[in-house]
């Protein structure tokens, strides 16, 4: 098990994103790596790093797009409550 896998799994979600941050710069074309990053960064509620970080893997791999697209559409689904007018 990774370092970043195995924080995750005692609960430690910010020292997980630390180690996987270090990872990827250690490989920063593993698709694999990145998009466990994008999917952790959602689970903390960072939203527009998570954008920021998909963004950038489309640029690094164009033919994710398709799925790109998909993750947002999940994360609308998954999260009503921070989209705008939500809370009215």
């Amino acid at each position: 098990m990774t370092q970043w896998k195995n924080a995750l799994s005692q609960g430690l979600l910010q020292h997980a994103l630390e180690q996987l941050t270090d990872e990827i710069k250690a490989t920063p074309k593993d698709a694999s790596l990145r998009s466990s990053f994008i999917e952790l960064l959602c689970i903390d509620g960072d939203f527009e790093r998570a954008d920021a970080q998909l963004m950038q893997s489309i640029k690094l791999f164009p033919e994710y797009l398709p799925g790109a697209s998909q993750i947002l559409m999940q994360s609308i689904k998954l999260f009503p409550e921070y989209l705008p007018g939500a809370s009215q």
